[in-house]
């Protein structure tokens, strides 16, 4: 049986042809366009994968990006 990081992030695609890999950039490059590290105090953020968490109502895969930010080394 799968381990739950394995069933949430599953695959690059899904049985409903989403490409998760084409999620997971678009979501990199909407938090690289509304975040500025330095603005925040960190050294650097990205989107680092996109999980599986639902479905719609028509059954298309609802996901949410998982983002890690880099405090810095004194944290």
């Amino acid at each position: 049986m799968p381990s739950l990081l394995e069933r949430l992030l599953g695959d690059d695609s899904t049985a409903e042809g989403v490409d998760l890999q084409e999620r997971e950039d678009d979501a990199h490059e909407a938090l690289r366009n509304r975040i500025t590290p330095e603005t925040y105090g960190i050294d650097d953020c990205a989107v680092t994968g996109v999980a599986v968490v639902n479905e719609g109502p028509d059954e298309e895969p609802i996901t949410v990006p998982i983002a890690r930010f880099s405090l810095g080394e004194d944290v």
